[in-house]
């Protein structure tokens, strides 16, 4: 028999994450089929995610028409799994790095406050605005792994003269729940770890993360880009299926803010996942609680920067370098940057392979066109943040 590792690559169907349904293949089409061959394959090595796999669906039938009793029985399933779920996230959380961005478009007035990068203010309404990780009544602070993972989270802004951005430091003892793992990071995850380690027991890990993956399957089904009318009408009514499980994981995270203080995940909005580059598609959202009548949550404790508008010069899907070069499509820094400072920020900035510099994104106005994300403007950005100042709201 070939190791667990077969078990999440991808010669198994169901390791093809995260899933992009259609107008005429929906996710209840889809998750049931996967999980068909999830149970198949799994149950040949002695797994039993057979119970897992029909709570998940049996909460999903139930959320439109009774979210309590979609709850209870998810919790349920969070009882079978939620060792599995810690021992997943505490091994990876080491690799989650401690930079993470937050973008904000606004066409009122000029940001430069730290607070006006934070979450919404307590008095604001009565809650987050609907996501896909929301739940009515409560406050979350949503943060991207770059700036390029935000810009793409706020729908790709066209008109980009009052895009701001700050950088955030996220303490290491802060404990997150990750479903945000693909099953070729957890791959390359073990590898790495077997090479630098003799004594590390990947089966040990591997099979706590395939008792978790249901988890993940469910909460990575992206939403078709022309929904039919079905799907609009659910979208309206706040309750598209594709955020069933995402917002009763949620709640899980909110009832159980003793143990984790948010969800990393994986943007549905990036158009690419690839192994190139582990950050590119990464999110985070943490739990805002109120304590008295504060306007934003002392408990969330997070160093920040000041909002930095992008400055007009910068294209962010140009490759930049020391000259300009047309055949590759290359500019010359703008003004005021200087290469050398940017090579050493590129080459410093991270482990390999969770920050590759040879990572890729997808031209905005080209599909088939990529650049290098080290080069490209949203990397001035980083750069350009990484020089300013971090420290807490006052």
């Amino acid at each position: 028999m070939e190791r667990l590792t077969y078990l999440i690559s991808n010669k198994v169907e169901y390791a093809d994450l995260p899933y992009k349904a259609s107008v005429e293949r929906g996710i209840n089409d889809i998750l049931p089929e996967k999980y068909r061959n999830y149970i198949l394959e799994t149950e040949k090595y002695g797994f039993n995610g057979k119970a897992v796999c029909e709570g998940l669906e049996r909460a999903r039938s139930l959320y439109c028409s009774s979210k309590d009793g979609a709850y209870d029985v998810f919790n349920q399933v969070m009882d079978i799994i939620k060792e599995d779920i810690m021992e997943v996230s505490q091994y990876c959380n080491k690799f989650i790095g401690d930079t993470y961005y937050r973008g904000r478009v606004c066409d009122n007035s000029v940001l430069s406050e730290r607070k006006e990068m934070f979450h919404i203010p307590f008095s604001n309404g009565t809650g987050s605005t609907f996501c896909r990780y929301s739940m009515e009544g409560e406050r979350f602070l949503y943060l991207g792994g770059t700036t390029y993972t935000c810009y793409m989270e706020l729908g790709q802004p066209e008109d980009i003269s009052n895009l701001y951005f700050s950088r955030y430091e996220i303490p290491k003892d802060l404990k997150i729940l990750s479903v945000g793992i693909l099953p070729y990071e957890m791959l390359e995850f073990i590898y790495i770890e077997e090479n630098q380690n003799e004594c590390f027991d990947s089966d040990t890990l591997l099979r706590h993360y395939i008792n978790m993956l249901p988890l993940i399957m469910a909460c990575s089904v992206k939403k078709a880009d022309n929904e039919n009318e079905e799907s609009k009408q659910n979208l309206k009514g706040g309750c598209p299926k594709e955020y069933y499980i995402p917002q009763l994981l949620t709640r899980w995270v909110v009832e159980n803010l003793a143990i984790y203080a948010g969800i990393e995940y994986f943007s549905t909005q990036v158009p690419t996942h690839s192994k190139r580059n582990y950050k590119l598609y990464r999110n985070l959202v943490l739990i805002a609680k109120r304590e008295g009548t504060e306007e934003y949550s002392s408990k969330l404790s997070l160093k920040l920067t000041k909002p930095v508008r992008l400055k007009k010069d910068i294209d962010l899907f140009s490759e930049y370098g020391e000259k300009d070069i047309p055949f590759f499509n290359q500019r010359a820094f703008p003004s005021g940057y200087n290469k050398k400072e940017i090579v050493n920020y590129v080459g410093n900035r991270g482990v390999y392979p969770f920050y590759k510099a040879a990572g890729r994104i997808q031209h905005n106005k080209n599909s088939n066109a990529e650049l290098h994300y080290s080069s490209s403007g949203f990397d001035l950005i980083e750069f350009d943040l990484s020089k300013e100042k971090l420290d807490y709201m006052t």
